[in-house]
């Protein structure tokens, strides 16, 4: 073997080596990263089962319950200062379990429970002068347990339960129009508990409850053509009670319960591909009945409960560092191979070298 050829092995060995471990510090240090956050400032309650909206700079909360009353407030989030502010405006009754949409310029509020009471009040509240107004259009039936999404300018209101009945109804409100229809397509089956969202073309439904049966689907809903299917795709568990937060490019779901216990799990769902992953990141401890927005850059996940706490968090959640910690393992499998590439070579030229003594 000639000098120069051990010098090029010599230089390959300790460039694999060195890129080697560069790569495994790297993972190391993003596998470190902190994603989930809890804010400094609470909600004014330990609160669960409300509803909530992003308007482009605050997050508004309505209603929801503590342990001892159901709420009519409507709560104001700024991330920025990091304010929360009780309005002075209330929503007409106490109420639970709604769902709602944001059009840009109001928000819409859906059904609910008050008191043991299904409503099928449509409600609708103006950020810009804090005034909320109960609309002459009522809801087919009272649903409790909805999920409901704004798109092409009208909000699509999924699923729900009064009690006796499960919906697989999907409701369609057009406020320019002051009507509501029912779409000519239904849910695969009737569910309440879910969470949805829309990336533009599509309408996603995750898990929900329907009686006693815990729900993995994912349906999706092409509202330009009313067609919809069960994807092949799931949920890695029965879960409702959830909530979620598009950002653009996926969707991220928060906890939720299986019927028997709540988890703090953080799911990715990716609607190019169907492809559903648990996230390394986690909510501080198990909670479902959360509300969330997404503001941009983070999404904030409000309240929630597991077994008999409530809570006031505030919590922030950043998915930049997901897609690093989350994807780390085809670097492994590079890092490693790059590590066994530079000991085999090193091998080889101290082998070579014996022989040449």
């Amino acid at each position: 073997m000639s000098n120069m050829f051990r010098s090029d092995i010599r230089r390959v060995a300790k460039a694999s080596f060195v890129l080697a471990i560069s790569i495994v510090i790297m993972l190391s240090i993003n596998v470190r990263a902190g994603i989930v956050t809890k804010e400094s400032s609470t909600l004014p309650y330990q609160m669960y089962r409300a509803t909530a909206v992003w308007t482009g700079d605050h997050a508004f909360i309505f209603g929801g319950r503590i342990e001892a009353e159901q709420l009519d407030t409507i709560i104001k989030f700024n991330p920025v200062t990091k304010e929360v502010e009780t309005l002075s405006t209330k929503l007409p009754s106490s109420r639970v379990s709604m769902s709602s949409v944001w059009t840009g310029q109001y928000a819409y509020i859906f059904g609910g429970d008050h008191s043991g009471h299904k409503l099928n009040d449509i409600l609708r509240f103006d950020p810009a002068t804090s005034m909320i107004e109960e609309m002459q259009e009522k809801l087919p039936m009272e649903l409790v347990g909805s999920s409901a999404v704004w798109f092409n300018s009208k909000a699509y209101i999924f699923g729900g339960h009064n009690n006796t009945t499960f919906s697989d109804m999907i409701f369609i409100y057009d406020p320019s129009l002051g009507t509501i229809s029912t779409a000519p397509m239904s849910l695969p089956t009737p569910r309440a508990g879910t969470a949805t969202f829309t990336d533009g073309i599509h309408i996603y439904i995750f898990g929900g409850r329907f009686l006693q049966d815990i729900l993995t689907d994912i349906v999706k809903f092409d509202p330009m053509t009313d067609s919809i299917e069960v994807m092949q795709s799931q949920l890695p568990e029965p879960r409702y009670h959830i909530s979620s937060a598009w950002t653009g490019e996926y969707a991220y779901i928060f906890g939720g319960s299986n019927g028997s216990v709540a988890c703090n799990e953080i799911l990715r769902f990716n609607p190019s591909n169907g492809e559903v992953r648990i996230l390394g990141a986690r909510l501080p401890g198990p909670r479902e009945r959360t509300s969330a927005v997404w503001t941009g850059d983070v999404a904030y996940i409000f309240g929630g409960q597991h077994g008999g706490t409530s809570y006031s968090d505030i919590l922030a959640f950043d998915p930049e560092g997901v897609e690093e910690q989350d994807d780390i393992a085809p670097y492994i499998v590079i890092a490693v191979l790059l590590a066994l590439l530079a000991v085999i070579m090193l091998a080889s030229f101290l082998m070579e070298r014996k022989r040449e003594k």
